[in-house]
């Protein structure tokens, strides 16, 4: 037999009025960046995103950012084949901007990782040390 999921309850989160955020003001935003990986998360994020913006009027507004995690020190790409040109599909079947983006400060995710000494986690996080608050 089938497990179900019962969305009213969690051991770690409890399920209250106060986890609804109030609506998305679409108005007060100049523009809104997906972070996109091409992964299933990223792909329902945008989606969301999208659709919630479109029902607005505003999907002009959605641009989808890709940060690509660069090479190994032999000279191979971290991520599969193919993941940025996913990504780009994904924000093309929306008809909304794609850009990829590389830190400027490391060759990518490895050489990173070896410099910091340890693999980027909830505290030492990759992306947004140096992909998003990094000095231009």
């Amino acid at each position: 037999m089938g497990r179900t999921c019962d969305r009213t309850s969690s051991p770690t989160i409890p399920a209250t009025a106060a986890a609804v955020p109030d609506a998305f003001d679409w108005d007060r935003q100049d523009f809104i960046v997906v972070g996109s990986s091409a992964g299933k998360d990223s792909s329902v994020m945008l989606d969301t995103v999208c659709r919630q913006a479109d029902a607005a009027g505003q999907l002009h507004k959605v641009h989808v950012l890709h940060c690509d995690l660069g090479k190994t020190l032999e000279g191979h790409d971290v991520e599969w084949p193919g993941v940025a040109e996913l990504a780009r599909r994904q924000a093309a079947a929306y008809g909304v901007p794609f850009a990829v983006r590389r830190s400027t400060q490391w060759e990518g995710l490895y050489q990173r990782i070896l410099a910091h000494g340890k693999f980027p986690g909830h505290f030492a996080r990759y992306c947004t040390v140096i992909c998003t608050s990094s000095p231009r």
